[in-house]
């Protein structure tokens, strides 16, 4: 079955808010984070500095958190965990959660070690 162009176009509109309000979510996290590569790049925070690797390790650590969220609310997107509470799943619920804790210290752990 072929989809119509009206039907990809708003199904595209659709994954395109999704993915803005998942970002708008996190976005004091990048505000942080794009400021202190900025600050570093530009030259106010010198290389040697002890002010630059307390801002700066936060500031990666930032970047995993974004990429671990945007990374769960694209891929289990069908998982809401508002149902679940109101169905008393309790089980599910804490598997869901430790999952979801799981990848995004993956995602914060692997993107601090590899920058």
């Amino acid at each position: 079955m072929r989809l119509t162009y009206e039907v990809r176009r708003r199904l595209a509109i659709k994954s395109l808010t999704h993915f803005y309000y998942e970002f708008w979510r996190v976005r004091w996290l990048a505000i942080f984070a794009v400021a202190v590569f900025v600050a570093r790049a530009s030259g106010q925070l010198p290389d040697d500095s002890a002010t630059t690797l307390v801002l700066y390790k936060p500031a990666i650590a930032c970047v995993g958190a974004i990429a671990a969220h945007i990374f769960w609310s694209q891929c289990f997107y069908y998982v809401d965990c508002v149902q679940l509470m109101r169905e008393r799943r309790d089980v599910l619920l804490i598997a869901v959660f430790i999952a979801r804790g799981l990848i995004y210290a993956a995602f914060i752990l692997g993107v601090c070690l590899g920058l």
